[in-house]
């Protein structure tokens, strides 16, 4: 039910990014054509290929990522036109313009993604203009004159209406993430005491972590994402990774089959330190959705001491014992990764402050 839930919440996310976007670029476009009839003597669709260029940019870095698009666009124009008023026989001109654009198409290392590089930008951007029927005296100017009028627009707009806020995207992404951890964690305790159904949910929720960490937005590594920024986020998905690790482990750990008796003594300590855990991970969701913490959060420092404690009191004296030996090694490999758990948790939550 958790799954289904994350999973149509993430589809929510999403289509609101998507709407945001298309919005934006709509207006541009609108904008694009009201200025075309009005502020341009010809060639207007240079002021909408502009527009949606310099709009196609990774989330946070639409100003400089734009900037740079801007300028591939400039100079595709200026050497196309140029070509194109020196290039008189139209066969040649026509094979120097597909040449031109075959060679960046293949220098284009992302020509794989859905996103146009650089490369694919002056490469559209230059066949287009040699090809262009479009011939005058003025047509330099002309064109550079809408490819700037159109870059203003797209900027302009994609700064104001409807922006991309990376900080709120990037919480969001975080604190989804943190539900699914801990879903895991409750079910991997119920898989440790062998309850029905645990192994088929677990594989569910690993399903939804890894889908989550193969998605995670790429945007905060892209050219133009505020370098202060990237350290912080980088530090929140190394963390986050971490956690994965940490969860698979007692994943496998619970998997064994332990005495009853051991898990026994154990249990309302574990249940204890289990239940602190997870308020830890809902105060660190609380503070990422911008919300108030009603009630201070323990450390966990004497839960943990008495898991410990209790540990010590189910080891045998005798650890020839060998079929008590793997278990109590299992169990302090378990407490051990609850140990990390809660450590990569509060330097999330110092991260935060």
């Amino acid at each position: 039910m958790h799954g289904h839930y994350q999973i149509e919440e993430q589809k929510i996310a999403m289509f609101q990014c998507i709407f945001r976007r298309a919005f934006s670029v709509a207006i541009a476009v609108f904008i694009g054509v009201w200025a075309g009839f009005y502020f341009s003597m010809g060639e207007r669709f240079w002021i909408l290929a502009a527009i949606m260029m310099v709009m196609q940019t990774a989330v946070g870095s639409l100003l400089r990522q734009g900037l740079q698009r801007f300028l591939a666009i400039l100079a595709s124009v200026l050497i196309g036109t140029l070509l194109l008023s020196l290039i008189t026989y139209q066969g040649l001109l026509t094979t120097v313009a597909i040449t031109l654009f075959i060679t960046l198409f293949f220098i284009d290392k992302r020509r794989y993604t859905t996103s146009l590089s650089l490369s694919m930008i002056a490469a559209i951007t230059l066949l287009i203009a040699m090809l262009s029927p479009y011939i005058s005296y003025h047509l330099l100017s002309l064109r550079l004159y809408n490819v700037i009028l159109g870059t203003i627009i797209g900027l302009v707009i994609g700064l104001l209406v409807f922006p991309e806020r990376a900080d709120i995207l990037f919480r969001k992404e975080i604190a989804s993430t943190l539900t699914v951890f801990s879903q895991y964690l409750t079910t991997t305790i119920e898989l440790l005491y062998k309850k029905k159904g645990a192994e088929t949910r677990l594989q569910q929720q690993r399903f939804l972590i890894e889908n989550a960490l193969t998605t995670y937005p790429g945007w905060v590594y892209h050219s133009g994402f505020d370098v202060a920024l990237r350290q912080g986020y980088r530090h929140f998905l190394i963390r986050t990774e971490q956690i994965e690790q940490i969860l698979f482990v007692m994943h496998g750990i619970a998997r064994h089959n332990f005495q009853k008796n051991v898990l026994t003594e154990l249990q309302n300590p574990l249940l204890q330190c289990i239940d602190q855990l997870q308020l830890l991970i809902a105060a660190l969701i609380t503070v990422l959705n911008l919300k108030k913490l009603e009630t201070a959060v323990d450390d966990m420092e004497d839960t943990l001491h008495e898991l410990e404690q209790a540990l010590k009191k189910v080891v045998p004296n005798d650890l020839e014992l060998l079929d008590l030996s793997k278990d109590y090694i299992l169990l302090v490999e378990f407490i051990y990764s609850l140990k990390d758990f809660r450590i990569t948790l509060l330097k999330l939550a110092e991260a935060l402050r």
